[in-house]
Order: structure tokens, then sequence, then C-alpha cells
């Protein structure tokens, strides 16, 4: 499925005359953000990394899947619904919902990683620094996830990163936005457009989606 918000801002990025050409899809779940870049540029290398591995029949045939974060570990929680239920929440934070409450949450136990491990096991190579885009969707651990890329982020220098971020408390314990820009703006990126508004029920903004661009 396209996600139109996102497609309507890569369509201008492209006729504005920025080609992507390599691009991490963290948190890909069924592979819709993939869709949506090679919609618009369709010879993308798009390598998929996603944490359940319910979700692998959806995906490419050489998606990764193993849990993200800031360090490796052989054991972290991992909260999440029934696969009969939609399980876009999960995260090594629980959601804070009404989805999520003592008789539906699951917890799963997985090893966790790095980018950086997993870049020297698969070699993430490309132009980065020019044609590059990092998104990461995780439910809160966006930042965890940063901090366990700082040798990608310094040496092959991705010129975009697409953030998910938490306006309010969604995700129990999980930074919060002005975090998250502050580690950015240290890593020498900052905001270049807003792809998307997530609001709540009671029409409170929760959430957004930030492309950030290597200066």
């Amino acid at each position: 499925m396209i996600l139109e918000s996102f497609a309507k801002r890569f369509n201008i990025m492209k006729n504005n005359g920025q080609h992507i050409q390599y691009v991490l899809d963290i948190g890909a779940y069924r592979g819709d953000f993939t869709e949506t870049v090679k919609s618009v540029w369709p010879t993308a290398i798009v390598r998929q990394i996603e944490a359940d591995e319910r979700q692998k029949q959806w995906l490419q045939d050489n998606a990764i899947i193993s849990l993200l974060g800031n360090k490796e570990s052989d054991s972290e929680n991992f909260y999440t619904l029934s696969q009969d239920k939609i399980t876009t929440g999960s995260s090594i934070y629980k959601e804070m919902t009404r989805h999520y409450t003592e008789s539906t949450t699951l917890i799963f136990k997985k090893p966790m990683t790095t980018i950086d491990a997993l870049d020297k096991v698969y070699n993430f190579y490309g132009n980065w620094r020019e044609l590059g885009l990092i998104k990461i969707d995780t439910q809160g651990s966006e930042l965890l996830i940063l901090e366990g890329a700082t040798d990608f982020l310094l040496k092959k220098e991705p010129k975009y990163i697409l953030l998910e971020c938490s306006i309010i408390q969604y995700n129990e314990g999980a930074p919060l936005i002005a975090e998250v820009i502050e580690y950015l703006n240290l890593m020498n990126y900052q905001i270049k457009d807003i792809f998307d508004l997530s609001y709540n029920d009671k029409n409170i903004l929760q959430q957004t989606d930030i492309l950030f661009e290597r200066l």
C-alpha cells in the first residue's frame, strides 16, 4: 500500500532534482514504505529491517529480521499483540494505548543488535552522502537505533534520515521529539521537512514523521 503523504513529499523532492538510490527501511513491517519509495524512485535499492519475524512473508526475500537498538544484547523485551490484531505498535517500549492491556499484550524475548554491527555483516554499500536515506519507524526506539549507528552515520554520512517522533508520551519510557532533534543536531543533521502528522482520538497531536538532512 502506498503511503500517500510520504509519496507526495518524495515526489516534490524528485521534482526538485533529488534522487534516492540507497535506503534502509527500519521497522519495515509489511513493506508499505518500501513500496512508496520505489513508486517514486523505481531503481532504489531498499534493504528492509524488521524486528517481528511474523511479518517476513510480506517482505523482500533478503529482508533482515533483527531487533535493533544501541547495544548488543542476548535478551530484550519486545511488546506486541497476537498476529490476528494490528501489530504496528510492536516495540521494546510498550504502547500506552487501549490496545495494549494486561490481557492482550504479549512479551517476547529477543536478541538486540545495532546498525553498525549489521553493516559489518551485510556491507550497506552505496553513495549514501548524496543518494542515501535511512527511515526508522520503530515505535519509540528510533533514538536508540541511531545511537547504535554512530559509525555508519559518521563514515557513510547518509544524506537523509526520516524518523517518526513522539510529541507526547505514546510508548512508555520512550524519548520525545526534543531529545531526538537535539541528538540529530549534534550528529550534524537539521530538519528538512515534515511528512505526516498523527492525532489521537482527542485530536491532540501525538506523533509526526520528520525528514532530517545532513549539513
